[in-house]
């Protein structure tokens, strides 16, 4: 019987690649998504701190050009998150449609091995069956072969013995 072959084994080794081109594009979408993200992050640690900045120099002595200065920054800082965010907005939409790329690729792909699963079971069972018919094909081979020994043996000696007579 011949060896198990799957035949869409070319369509799964494509559905693989996609899968992994897939992956890697979510990947490259995500890693932007992040980026920007640690940058409004930054951006508001940075405002907190020189909030807190702030709060220290108006508990001392007036010092109107420090106190301007960290507005300025701050409201920097703000305008600069606000560009972010709307960057942010494209980026993770891009990165949603290549996740549910993914997704679909990995289903696809699923797919095609469950379908290889099932045959190469399929594929077993009648293999077993073929493998179980040749060993008794053989056994019932050897039993004949014996059965004819016997039947041989029975001759020779009920001849001996007519012989002997």
């Amino acid at each position: 019987m011949k060896k198990f072959k799957f035949k869409l084994r070319s369509a799964l080794n494509y559905k693989t690649i996609v899968e992994a081109q897939k992956q890697k594009a979510y990947a490259e979408a995500q890693a932007k998504v992040i980026e920007v993200e640690n940058k409004i992050e930054y951006n508001n640690r940075e405002i907190q701190g020189s909030k807190n900045t702030l709060v220290e120099l108006a508990q001392d002595d007036l010092h109107v050009k420090e106190i301007l200065s960290h507005h300025r920054y701050i409201n920097s800082l703000n305008a600069s998150n606000r560009k972010l965010n709307e960057e942010l907005v494209p980026l993770k939409k891009v990165a949603e449609k290549r996740r549910l790329e993914l997704i679909e690729a990995s289903k696809e792909k699923k797919a095609l091995e469950k379908l290889e699963e099932s045959q190469k079971a399929t594929w077993q069972e009648e293999f077993d069956r073929w493998e179980q018919k040749q060993l008794d094909e053989i056994g019932l081979n050897s039993k004949m072969k014996e059965i004819g020994r016997r039947r041989e043996e029975e001759a020779e000696d009920s001849g001996k013995e007519d012989r002997d007579a």
